[in-house]
């Protein structure tokens, strides 16, 4: 009887033994989801498939989810008040302004606006151009990084040459590429254009025209404006422009 007991027990053990290790060998992670739709209705289940696409300066790059070691996700808002829609943003603090070797007309009573509007936590960069711009740069990059950033050019070729060097090692801190700026500014000005740096949540922006005023200095600083659109500034209205 103890032996037949002992039969028995041993082959307990050993069913439980081999389950658990070749439970371990096939054993494989799932993603899974629960999803909440706007209709109310939630969805749960393991997810099979999923392409996720993101606008880069770049173009579009699309990412399989099996791919993806960290994803952090963060929610422009948008404004209903906004007539051409999409994502909106609004100048804020901490800010920086940067231009090349010159600058607009008018900069300084558009800074000043700024300031008064949504405080001094902010700062200059300009005069410089070339390897001299990086260097003065680089002595406040943290800041720089930390803030979000209007560029102030002049709609001369030889303005975005100066500021070619900048963004060949920094391109993160600019809106658009210096070329593609230099480009839309040959046909358009003044010039207005704003981006989110996602990794940064900072908004990216420039302006450019020959003469900037207070006007477009309350733009900026009191309304939401939509994102990733082309404007061209004239009489204190912004005018949607489609790229060719």
């Amino acid at each position: 009887m103890r032996k037949t007991y002992k039969k028995i027990l041993i082959l307990v053990v050993l069913a439980i033994l081999i389950l658990t290790f070749s439970g371990s060998i096939i054993a494989k992670e799932v993603l899974s989801a629960k999803i909440e739709l706007k209709d109310g209705s939630v969805i749960t289940g393991e997810i099979k498939k999923l392409i996720i696409s993101i606008g880069t300066k770049g173009g579009v790059k699309e990412v399989g989810i099996e791919d993806v070691v960290f994803l952090q996700m963060n929610m422009i808002s948008s404004s209903p008040e906004t007539i051409m829609g999409g994502s909106v943003w609004r100048l804020q603090s901490p800010w920086y302004i940067i231009t090349g070797k010159n600058s607009p007309r008018g900069w300084r009573e558009f800074q000043g606006i700024i300031e008064k509007s949504i405080g001094e936590r902010g700062g200059l960069l300009g005069g410089y151009s070339g390897q001299v711009l990086v260097e003065h740069a680089e002595n406040h990059l943290k800041s720089i990084r930390q803030s979000n950033i209007i560029f102030l050019i002049l709609p001369k070729a030889k303005e975005f040459k100066a500021l070619q060097e900048l963004w060949n090692k920094y391109p993160e801190l600019f809106p658009l590429s210096c070329d593609k700026l230099n480009e839309m500014s040959s046909h358009i000005s003044p010039l207005l254009y704003l981006t989110y740096d996602i990794q940064a949540e900072k908004l990216r922006g420039v302006v450019v025209a020959d003469k900037v005023d207070i006007s477009l200095a309350k733009l900026l600083a009191e309304k939401e404006l939509p994102l990733d659109t082309l404007f061209q500034y004239k009489g204190g209205q912004l005018k949607k422009i489609e790229e060719k």
